[in-house]
């Protein structure tokens, strides 16, 4: 959607984000950092669309569908030759 992310720094979020690129990772129950970098994002129109267009970059080029597939196809085969392994 090319939108800038805030989400707490937590496992998930934290590799695939990079923060203060694509959005902003803020420290998990901490309200005042969360509404710190909402704050940020909210007064700055061009930091909302630089960030976001970066983060659609990096989405579009991490999980493009041709590269997903590919290392679903990779996962695939490992796990049925550790099949036939066991037999």
């Amino acid at each position: 959607c090319a939108l800038p992310v805030v989400a707490g720094a937590v496992d998930g979020f934290k590799e695939v984000m990079q923060d203060g690129q694509t959005g902003y990772l803020a420290i998990p129950e901490s309200v005042t950092d969360l509404a710190d970098k909402l704050e940020k994002l909210v007064v700055s129109p061009d930091l909302r669309e630089q960030m976001g267009a970066a983060g659609r970059k990096n989405v579009m080029q991490r999980f493009e569908w041709d590269r997903c597939v590919t290392k679903m196809e990779q996962v695939l085969e490992k796990t049925a030759q550790r099949k036939g392994a066991d037999s």
